[in-house]
């Protein structure tokens, strides 16, 4: 009797502990959302004002130093190299200001987050070229919040052996 009480008791007290325990780490994260849209929407107005002066060293602010592009149907962009490459090929694409709309953000912590939405790319006339969606993981940097991964597609019409 005494070996089942003491099994039991001790059961019970792991239970509650583990309980306990799983409870401190689901505890809510209380983050400031405002702050975090305002930040992505002031890293957002650099990245366009690198598309309109052509700047590269604005561009790479934008990212974390570990950050990387992910274009559609190419490999991942990551290293400055690379991404200078991908700002390079859209500026001679005739790409000089975006625009972007935040529908969402997800998976709130103090260090990342994942921020939905859709863009609008324009030319030096203002003309719309290209509009899409994106998904951006940001980063938490000791310089402010940067794009960490960033993943984007066309609205275009997609085009599988020429037909649509």
């Amino acid at each position: 009797m005494k070996c089942i009480t003491l099994t039991t008791s001790a059961l019970f007290l792991m239970v509650t502990l583990g309980f306990k325990a799983h409870g401190a780490v689901r505890q809510p994260l209380k983050t400031d959302t405002a702050s975090i849209k305002n930040d992505i929407a002031w890293v957002d107005s650099i990245y366009a004002k690198a598309f309109a002066q052509q700047d590269t060293s604005l561009f790479l602010k934008c990212y974390a130093p570990d950050g990387a592009i992910m274009p559609p149907g190419r490999p991942i962009l990551s290293g400055k190299p690379m991404m200078l490459a991908f700002f390079n090929f859209a500026c001679k694409a005739g790409v000089r200001n975006i625009a972007f709309t935040t529908r969402g953000l997800y998976g709130l912590t103090d260090q990342y987050v994942t921020e939905q939405g859709q863009f609008e790319m324009f030319d030096d006339q203002q003309k719309s070229i290209a509009k899409g969606k994106f998904l951006t993981i940001w980063k938490k940097t000791p310089q402010g919040w940067k794009m960490f991964r960033d993943m984007f597609s066309d609205d275009a019409a997609l085009t599988l052996g020429g037909k649509k």
